[in-house]
């Protein structure tokens, strides 16, 4: 699935969006397009669009839609 994130600016950020979404149980893999302003997520089973948002809640970034 394809998760379009906003305020992502630097790699710090591509780091973190990959670490805070690894962390959500189902998650098999992450990786983060800085320039495309997305993540690319794969996993193993269905996992909400809250779930996303949740986990950048303490972050500076936000789920803006998610696809697929």
């Amino acid at each position: 699935m394809k998760v379009k994130i906003e305020g992502m600016t630097c790699d710090n950020c591509t780091r973190t969006v990959k670490r805070v979404f690894s962390e959500i149980e189902g998650v098999d893999e992450v990786k983060v397009d800085l320039k495309g302003g997305f993540a690319q997520v794969k996993t193993s089973s269905e996992i909400s669009e809250q779930a996303f948002k949740t986990a950048l809640e303490d972050t500076a970034y936000e789920v803006v839609n998610i696809e697929g």
